[in-house]
């Protein structure tokens, strides 16, 4: 995606991270927070590890097409 994209930055591939954060794993955290009733601390520390995920995955990308 990122190569279709032109991104080769670690600016670039962190911005595309954190717009798929918010497109997918975000509002689904979110719902399922919701739906099964858990505690916010809970729900917090699952939607920001999908960011790191995501941001990890988003340098090591960046390296490798580098």
């Amino acid at each position: 995606m990122c190569r279709g994209l032109h991104l080769y930055s670690y600016h670039g591939t962190l911005k595309l991270a954190l717009a798929i954060w918010f497109i997918g794993p975000l509002p689904l955290t979110i719902v399922n927070a919701l739906w099964m009733k858990l505690s916010p601390a809970i729900s917090t520390s699952h939607a920001l590890g999908w960011l790191v995920k995501l941001a990890l995955a988003a340098l090591a990308v960046a390296m490798i097409l580098r």
